[in-house]
């Protein structure tokens, strides 16, 4: 079963091959400790998921956070750590390696990584690219495979085999549990005899592997059916709010963020929706900044056009009470 979902993924992904944790966030934890040694630099976007913030932390490389997609940024850390290594008379390729983490799809914004620059930037340094797919799977590129898709649409550049590793989530589009990482053979080999979170961890159930691998072929067959309900649903959904004047973060992908602000103010929104029969989470610090708590809408193409409304104008409706309230 294991074995079989995991040469399912390297399909979709176009990769050549899977390895599969028992978490997502075992997976970064295991990928990232597991690949990076001391003397070794991960360059890490602000913005990146809790899950690559503790596999750096846990990691003995060094570890430089540049600015969110922010790919100057990012270069000049680069250039400021091989100058370094020069002072020290090390030469980088024979003492340590280049690792560049990135979201492909940001959790809290739902903004997506500026991909062909950190390949770029990556063949240019010779990093190791990862990219963390968990808000990507099943969600964008035509046929849902994620990032690398999402941008062979957009300029009709493959770049599958300029991203190292992918990371996965069986817990999202795939509705299951899991997680899973997928690219170079060679990686995936070294991954299956170094990484302790998957060596020492119980492995995924037979049932829960068979839900995944389900939802996939899924996904595969129904692809073009599913994301051209998802992506109408989404910009019906964006539409809605920002013409009744609520605060949404820009985008195209299903994460919505909607801008409420203190702490406080967001948990009393989301509790009133939760009586409209809504869940809807508020996101409140450490998640994201002070004074930039927000309700966080996940868009799914299974919603109904009556459900996307009903859901907009409690929204709505609650955000100009609270409103009046504070004036």
């Amino acid at each position: 079963e294991a074995r079989e979902l995991e040469n399912n993924i390297s399909e979709f992904k176009n990769v050549e091959s899977t390895l599969i944790f028992n978490t997502g966030y075992m997976t970064n934890l295991g990928v990232i400790y597991a690949l990076t040694k001391e003397n070794d630099v991960i360059f890490s976007d602000q913005l990146n998921h809790a899950s690559i913030i503790d596999g750096t932390r846990i990691s003995k490389a060094k570890v430089k956070v540049y600015k969110h997609k922010d790919t100057e940024d990012l270069e000049r850390l680069i250039q400021i750590e091989l100058e370094e290594s020069t002072k020290n008379n090390e030469e980088k390729n024979n003492n340590s390696n280049f690792f560049i983490v990135s979201d492909g799809v940001f959790s809290m914004d739902g903004d997506i990584a500026p991909l062909p620059e950190l390949v770029e930037i990556a063949d240019n340094y010779n990093c190791t690219l990862i990219i963390d797919e968990a808000h990507a799977t099943g969600v964008i590129g035509k046929n849902g495979k994620g990032t690398v898709e999402y941008y062979k649409d957009k300029t009709g550049i493959d770049l599958t085999d300029s991203v190292d590793l992918q990371i996965g989530t069986l817990s999202k589009a795939l509705a299951s549990e899991g997680g899973f990482v997928c690219g170079k053979q060679v990686y995936i080999d070294y991954l299956i005899n170094k990484s302790r979170p998957f060596i020492f961890s119980t492995a995924l159930s037979p049932s829960t592997i068979a839900s995944a691998n389900t939802a996939l072929n899924l996904l595969k067959e129904n692809s073009k059916e599913y994301l051209d309900n998802l992506n109408i649903n989404t910009r019906i959904m964006r539409k809605l709010l920002v013409d009744g004047g609520l605060n949404v973060i820009d985008g195209e992908t299903p994460i919505i963020p909607i801008i409420i602000g203190p702490a406080d103010l967001a948990n009393r929104f989301s509790n009133q929706l939760k009586e409209e029969g809504i869940l809807v989470s508020a996101i409140r610090p450490p998640s994201v900044p002070k004074d930039m708590s927000r309700l966080r809408l996940t868009i799914m193409a299974s919603h109904t056009k009556e459900e996307i409304e009903f859901t907009a104008k409690a929204i709505i409706k609650i955000w100009k009470n609270i409103k009046k309230g504070n004036e």
